[in-house]
């Protein structure tokens, strides 16, 4: 799990005050990293280590930011039967823009850390990142 202990001076972390956080709006995004299984790869072993390794492993939520909500992940399967989604729910202030250059980062951090694990099963093929246009409308006052 993500270390809830507080920030260093060092950090490229966005800091918050109560001010700031008073003004903003809990957004939601979703991160969804495609990937393909090697053609050797057994996919019942892969959904196994996704569900029960991976998934309590990574969660980029940032307690110094007030982010109360740990990510959510999901194994989606459908597309084809050696392709998954991995979507990751997550929940960030909005401040002056749907998608602040720090929460891209967070998105690819997702990945990376478990990059060299994920590897041996598949290769990621694709990320996107998407917002829900609800709460930026609100924040815009476009209701």
């Amino acid at each position: 799990m993500a270390d809830q202990t507080t920030a260093t001076s060092g950090s490229n972390e966005p800091q918050a005050n109560a001010g700031d956080l008073a003004s903003s709006s809990i957004a939601l995004a979703f991160v969804l990293h495609t990937i393909k299984l090697h053609e050797t790869a057994d996919a019942v072993a892969f959904e196994k280590f996704m569900l029960n390794e991976v998934f309590p492993a990574v969660d980029t939520h940032n307690a110094r930011m007030g982010e109360t909500t740990p990510d959510q992940h999901f194994l989606l399967g459908g597309r084809g039967i050696d392709e998954y989604v991995w979507m990751i729910r997550l929940e960030y202030f909005i401040h002056h823009t749907p998608l602040p250059t720090w929460l891209g980062n967070r998105a690819r951090e997702s990945y990376a850390g478990v990059k060299d694990k994920i590897e041996p099963f598949g290769t990621r093929t694709d990320m996107e990142l998407l917002y829900d246009v609800k709460e930026w409308h609100q924040q815009l006052g476009m209701g």
